[in-house]
């Protein structure tokens, strides 16, 4: 409510302002800008004046049938001139004589004005005053609504695990609840799966292909558990190292053979 009113004051006293001391203000001081530019004519017009002398003495001195037309531009040129001038020099004087006349009472307005502001100012706060309650209008005392600055987070620091994902970080528990630890998960790493079956090897004692009758404990689909280094839990039998290559034989590669000379026929 009380910044209403004062808005409204402040609009009172811009219109005033405008009226009584802007506006008047603006148009007395163009007269001040007609009167720069008209002595800026009145310089233009003297140049010329002048040019238009050096050239008559000219044309005087040669002959010149040039002459009659320039004296006659000369004549216009002089008249205009010397009108122009004496009208600036009654101008001139009367405008700064003016001055006084003007500003007395504009500025008394201006002061009017800002003093009826602030009276209605005063009578506003005075207003103001009896609605205060002098035993209330006592400095108060700080509580702390917002978290110490010795327990905030900002004063944490976090990995940057936790800081690539922050959505990973449970939410900060409500006043008063009950907090349940949370439970830590550890991922396993999965076992890679065998790409093939090891091959079976032969029985104990004898040679050649391995028979076709499995061997007892021991499984084609599944691997033995430690096998080929822990004997077999039921027959304790260990088995070779499965080598790759067995019953492969390389191939002989072909030697090359020396080049054969023919004899060279002896001379008779």
């Amino acid at each position: 409510m009380c910044d209403k009113m004062i808005k409204h004051k402040e609009e009172v006293v811009d219109k005033q302002l405008n009226s009584t001391f802007a506006d008047p203000v603006n148009v007395y001081q163009g007269q001040y800008r007609e009167i720069s530019d008209r002595i800026r004519h009145r310089n233009n017009r003297e140049r010329d004046a002048e040019t238009l002398i050096v050239d008559r003495d000219k044309f005087k001195e040669k002959g010149d049938p040039r002459l009659v037309a320039t004296e006659t531009k000369l004549d216009a040129a002089m008249i205009s001139y010397e009108e122009l001038n004496a009208e600036l020099k009654t101008d001139i004087p009367n405008l700064l004589s003016e001055a006084d006349n003007f500003f007395e009472p504009v500025i008394m307005l201006l002061i009017m004005n800002q003093a009826n502001f602030w009276s209605s100012m005063a009578n506003i706060a005075a207003d103001l005053k009896q609605k205060i309650d002098p035993s209330r209008a006592v400095i108060p005392t700080i509580k702390q609504s917002i978290t110490p600055k010795s327990a905030s987070s900002v004063n944490k620091k976090y990995s940057a695990a936790s800081a690539s994902n922050p959505w990973d970080r449970p939410p900060p528990p409500l006043p008063g609840a009950t907090v349940t630890p949370a439970i830590t998960y550890t991922p396993t790493t999965p076992q890679p799966t065998p790409t093939h079956l090891p091959r079976p090897m032969p029985p104990p004692g004898g040679g050649g292909h391995p028979s076709p009758t499995p061997q007892p404990g021991y499984s084609p689909h599944a691997p033995t558990p430690g096998y080929g280094t822990t004997p077999h839990a039921t027959t304790g039998y260990t088995p070779a190292p499965v080598n790759p290559f067995a019953g492969h034989q390389p191939q002989p590669q072909p030697q090359p053979q020396p080049e054969q000379t023919q004899p060279q026929p002896q001379p008779q």
